[in-house]
């Protein structure tokens, strides 16, 4: 019986280990001097992250930036305006990565997208290449704990001869990626059997 205990808790332990190495970070931009303007493109380095900021449209304004929002904290963010009609529409795009390109768990963050005709995405990209976004899973379960790319998206309708397309980010809570099926397998497992043994022990 003390056997299948020890068992039982190398299970626990293995359960617990996993998510302490997953402790989050929040990347908030607050490290940066504000206001920054770039011309539709940049990448920024916060928390060991690269986000790489994009804008575009056709004949029209586009501009990446850092700068202090409207809760006075700093966000980074992207304003594009479309003045041609087009099947794509004005585009804001961020990509965040680990710098040396490892796994990543994404717990939330805050997305802003405003625009006349703007629809705002998010997309998680797994290390096999699976594609995910909140349609399938809340962030911070799931597939969301173990990827190597976020993709926060807001899109502009085309058709439309003018119109415009406004993203911000901030408080992106991020951490280590965590194997949450090997993880739930293992401490399943060990409370499998610690309760067969405790039933067979009954008979």
């Amino acid at each position: 019986m003390n056997r299948v205990i020890a068992i039982t808790l190398v299970a626990v332990a293995g359960f617990l280990s996993a998510g302490a190495q997953a402790a989050p970070v929040t990347i908030d931009f607050e490290e940066f001097s504000v206001p920054q303007d770039f011309p539709g493109v940049t990448t920024v380095q916060s928390q060991g992250f690269d986000i790489y900021g994009q804008a575009v449209g056709l004949f029209g304004p586009e501009d990446v930036f850092l700068k202090t929002g409207a809760n006075g904290t700093v966000v980074f963010g992207g304003y594009v305006e479309s003045h041609s009609q087009d099947s794509f529409g004005p585009e804001v795009r961020f990509v965040l990565t680990r710098t040396d390109d490892s796994a990543f768990a994404l717990y939330s963050t805050d997305f802003l997208a405003s625009g006349p005709t703007s629809i705002g995405e998010i997309y998680g990209r797994t290390s096999d290449n699976q594609i995910i976004n909140l349609t399938g899973a809340a962030l911070g379960t799931d597939l969301w704990l173990n990827i190597v790319e976020a993709t926060f998206i807001v899109r502009g309708d085309g058709f439309f001869y003018c119109c415009e397309s406004y993203a911000e980010v901030d408080n992106i809570v991020v951490g280590a990626a965590v194997p949450i099926p090997a993880a739930v397998w293992l401490f399943g497992s060990g409370l499998g059997l610690l309760g067969w043994m405790r039933r067979k022990k009954t008979i």
